[in-house]
């Protein structure tokens, strides 16, 4: 089996980029709406859980734009390989955009788990 590069716009970087950056633009009134939501209508059963849920959707919201804008990255498999196009590429280092894209998504985990205890 082989992969063959035909060239055509479908395949190219610009493609990727550009679509990424769509789907960013739709999607930015979608989280402000889940924001709204998220203050304004929570029921007062779930007020002891509403700063989590904030939390944890500001967090997927932020992950979400680093990805589709600030970083754009393209991963290279089955090598552990790939580089960035996003609007950060221009102005930070490639291993300072992974480091912070494993920072964004390491933050998921803590906040999946406040609040949860065990019982004694």
């Amino acid at each position: 089996m082989s992969c063959n590069y035909r060239g055509s716009f479908l395949e190219s970087d610009e493609f990727y980029a550009t679509s990424l950056h769509i789907l960013s633009i739709l999607q930015a009134p979608i989280h402000i709406f889940g924001i709204y939501i998220i203050l304004k209508n929570t029921p007062k059963s779930m007020e002891k859980v509403k700063f989590s849920i904030l939390l944890l959707h500001l967090i997927c919201a932020w992950c979400d734009f680093f990805v589709s804008i600030i970083s754009t990255p393209v991963f290279l498999f089955p090598a552990s390989a790939g580089y960035v196009l996003g609007i950060l590429y221009y102005v930070m280092a490639t291993w300072l955009l992974c480091y912070m894209g494993f920072v964004s998504i390491g933050f998921v985990g803590p906040v999946t788990n406040v609040g949860i205890r065990e019982p004694l």
